[in-house]
């Protein structure tokens, strides 16, 4: 099946940046596009990212709560405003770090998070959202492209990677004040979204995008604000 690319420039600016040994957007069962970026270092530090309440308009406005977080957000769960006719924002509280028996992998293009819908949000505070592995490097280190359902499974169990995708976004969702770690693709937007103040380290690929065809006129945005 093809489909047009959309792959976004970060400037060096933008300081949430997408940190990866390549940038790639690819079809997983017929092809695949990379599209090289600078190799990254790999002693990339775990940390949370600092959250910032962007309505603020300066350091001398009055201080504002924080959401309250989101209950009972585990890996795994799909948050679609589409679906449910209304807004929906999913806020974390936490790290959110998604674990399994590696055995139990299946072939599936699995994901932490994914969001549906023009109307769903997923705002991390600032927080990580990873998956365990026997080694910080080990998403960087997998030699085994998941092209299709059988490279998938292998990959998983041989690479110690139970989740593919860190946050999936799809038909204008959006992300802001993540860390994203840790998965063989950190986030994947299909059919536009927008990602804001977040960062993907440690993943074999950082970010992808994709439109597909009837979809040509949708948009993706990478930002800082």
């Amino acid at each position: 099946m093809k489909f047009s690319l959309a792959v976004q420039s970060l400037s060096t600016a933008f300081t949430a940046a997408v940190v990866s040994s390549s940038l790639v957007v690819e079809n997983y069962e017929n092809s695949k596009i990379d599209i090289d970026a600078a190799a990254a270092s790999r002693a990339v530090p775990s940390r949370n990212l600092i959250y910032q309440d962007s309505t603020s308009k300066s350091s001398k406005s009055s201080p504002t709560c924080p959401p309250e977080p989101t209950p009972d957000v585990e890996c795994g769960k799909v948050y679609n405003s589409t679906a449910a006719g209304e807004d929906v924002v999913v806020t974390l509280g936490q790290n959110l770090i998604c674990a399994g028996n590696i055995t139990e992998a299946d072939d599936s293009r699995n994901f932490a998070l994914k969001l549906s819908g023009k109307h769903a949000v997923l705002n991390c505070q600032g927080h990580t959202v990873s998956q365990v592995t026997e080694s910080s490097a080990a998403a960087l280190d997998c030699p085994i492209f998941p092209g299709n359902s059988t490279l998938r499974e292998k990959m998983k169990k041989e690479c110690g990677l139970l989740y593919v995708f860190g946050i999936y976004l799809e038909d204008g969702a959006k992300m802001k004040n993540c860390n994203v770690q840790k998965f063989y693709v950190g986030g994947r937007i299909d059919n536009g979204g927008t990602i804001e103040c977040s960062e993907f380290s440690l993943n074999a690929r950082g970010l992808e995008i994709a439109n597909f065809p009837g979809n040509d006129n949708t948009l993706s945005k990478v930002t800082h604000r």
